[in-house]
């Protein structure tokens, strides 16, 4: 049977941004973008694979292609008749690896790392937009192949998957722009459902967080199994499958146990911190402050600065790493199926390695926050002035406008955490 070598041309397709195929090339491959960058801009043929069957050939030219990079197939000589060995199962093409080797006309490093195999279902993920590095946000459609591939979305029961075989990947700071960009797109293409779905969460969470003490520790255990509930809806959508408000309720009957120790995990850790500032500050400063005596409380602060600066620096220090780890906890469990304990180490990594984008991420959030929170006092303030004489109109006014501004933040934030989730953790492996 005739075969093929799959070589680089070292080119660019017409209209192809060189640092999104630099970019989208890395991630295919699981290079560093570095040497992603070196190999395109030697402009100079490089074999990626050889002696691969026309239909293997053919599925690899299509992923290159898709993401603007110029493929070309040789035909392999024919080589000398050799003594027959035993037979050897067929190569898959699922299980084909594109895998870089030194060319002969160039002095490449060492061979790539076997990224995920090309099918006939790749498609780039820039069709609709050149000009980012996140196409439609970080959630494409079912049968895309990208950084941002999303995991099957059933909501039949998964077996678990094995922690070794969920890596994060390394996005450029810029991607924390995307996540959100993403995410409002995500919104604006169901905006009425995932009002809904915050409606009922913010109903269920907001009695619960009333009730004194109880309610508190009640709301920590119970969001993270509504949180896996929109992920799952998020993921749904991304593969363009329906999910309704009862969705939100899914996490109760898919890796609910996973998902409640991540909740008294939270737990734990959140009066791990309490235990500390106790330490510190002393519990003469922490009873008025638990029992709501405020004045008491402020007397204290001013009695001991230097105590209460101190507890609330080292708190903030165990706080930062705390978060960073429950961060992605939720998503690791829901879409992943990994144990509460072993997602929160793999968050506080992801995080970790992708600083720089979450650092963008949260400026990004500070300024539109600080932006809606202009817009919705000068809204108040203005709508308030026409209601001032009437009563009760104030408090009518409010309930129209909280749910109005906040039902929209609160969807386009939960759908930003999955986008990020989603780019910092393809699904593709």
């Amino acid at each position: 049977m005739e075969t093929f070598n799959i070589v680089l041309t070292g080119a660019l397709l017409t209209g192809t941004d060189f640092a999104t195929a630099v970019e989208q090339l890395a991630a295919l491959t699981r290079l560093d973008s570095a040497k992603v960058e070196r190999l395109l801009a030697a402009g100079k043929p490089t074999v990626v694979k050889k002696g691969v069957s026309p239909e293997v050939a053919e599925q690899y030219r299509a992923a290159l292609t898709a993401i603007g990079v110029a493929v070309e197939l040789q035909p392999c000589q024919p080589m000398p008749v050799a003594p027959p060995e035993p037979p050897k199962p067929p190569e898959s093409p699922t299980a084909t690896r594109l895998e870089l080797e030194k060319p002969p006309e160039t002095s490449q490093e060492d061979a790539a790392p076997h990224p995920p195999p090309p099918s006939e279902s790749v498609q780039s993920p820039h069709q609709e937009s050149a000009n980012h590095s996140v196409s439609r946000s970080a959630a494409p459609r079912r049968n895309d192949r990208s950084q941002s591939n999303r995991a099957s979305a059933d909501s039949g029961p998964r077996n678990a998957t094995p922690p070794g075989e969920v890596e994060p990947v390394k996005t450029p700071a810029s991607h924390g722009w995307q996540w959100v960009k993403a995410a409002l797109a995500m919104f604006l293409e169901a905006p009425w459902r995932w009002m809904g779905m915050l409606l009922v969460f913010a109903l269920i969470m907001v009695p619960l967080s009333l009730i004194p003490l109880l309610g508190n520790l009640l709301s920590w255990l119970v969001s993270p199994v509504l949180t896996g509930g929109l992920m799952y809806a998020a993921e749904r959508q991304s593969h363009n499958d329906d999910f309704t408000t009862a969705t939100l309720f899914e996490g109760f009957s898919r890796n609910r146990n996973q998902l409640l120790l991540v909740g008294a995990l939270y737990i734990l850790g959140a009066l791990l911190l309490g235990g500390v500032m106790v330490l510190i500050v002393g519990i003469d400063f922490w009873g008025p402050m638990m029992g709501g005596n405020s004045q008491q409380a402020a007397a204290m602060m001013a009695q001991h600065p230097s105590s209460l600066l101190l507890g609330s620096l080292v708190v903030l220090l165990l706080l930062i790493p705390g978060m960073m780890a429950f961060w992605f906890a939720p998503c690791l469990v829901a879409l992943e199926n990994l144990p509460a304990w072993d997602s929160l180490k793999l968050s506080l990594r992801a995080t970790l390695k992708n600083w720089a984008a979450f650092l963008v991420y949260g400026l990004v959030f500070f300024l539109l926050g600080a932006a809606a929170s202009m817009l919705f006092g000068l809204a108040a303030a203005g709508l308030g002035s026409l209601v001032s004489g009437h009563s009760g109109g104030m408090l009518f006014l409010l309930l129209v406008l909280i749910p109005i501004a906040g039902l929209p933040a609160m969807a386009v934030t939960l759908l930003s955490y999955y986008t990020g989730f989603r780019d910092i953790f393809p699904s593709d492996r």
